[in-house]
């Protein structure tokens, strides 16, 4: 028989071995809520940078260059904020308004599902996703080269009138012969 120290120091091991499981059982919930949410924002922030990511390329993808001749290219016609975009009845890389980055500016945004594809290009009520865009001429080469930016917003607020910024895209786009 184990002297009675042996006996006393083993209950006392189980129960700081229980004490130890009872308090990581009881913030395993926290734990797995915090991951829940982590995952959430990780996979929202990876649809808005590639939905931003798309319309750049559509951007990139307009006309905006000389042809054979020399003469200047400008596609100010296509509709960027359909999918696809249409030939026609938009406004293509004309400059966009003041303000089409901070406001729903027609031709300027569209709506976007939780998982990045196409809603509409206006009246989404209850799309998770805003997606704009600016078209600027660059400020030291306004005729040869254009400043494209765009951000994607996800709907945020009980009411759904708040937006948290998700994802920045910037690039240029410059002219060249076709």
């Amino acid at each position: 028989m184990p002297p009675a120290t042996t006996r006393g120091s083993t209950v006392l091991e189980v129960v700081v071995a229980l004490a130890i499981l009872a308090g990581v059982l009881v913030s395993l919930p926290g734990v797995l809520l915090q991951a829940a949410r982590a995952t959430t924002i990780a996979r929202r922030t990876v649809v808005a940078s590639i939905a931003a990511a798309d319309k750049l390329e559509q951007l990139r993808g307009l006309a905006w260059g000389f042809d054979a001749n020399g003469t200047r290219i400008e596609d100010e016609e296509s509709d960027a904020a359909r999918s696809p975009v249409s030939p026609s009845g938009g406004a293509g890389l004309a400059p966009s308004p003041a303000g089409s980055l901070e406001a729903d500016m027609p031709g300027f945004v569209d709506y976007l599902g939780a998982d990045g594809e196409w809603v509409a290009s206006a009246g989404a009520a209850g799309a998770p996703l805003v997606r704009r865009w600016a078209v600027v001429p660059a400020p030291a080469v306004p005729a040869e080269t254009l400043v494209l930016e765009v951000r994607v917003f996800a709907v945020t607020g009980a009411d759904g009138r708040g937006l948290t910024e998700t994802a920045r895209l910037t690039t240029l786009k410059s002219r060249r012969a076709r």
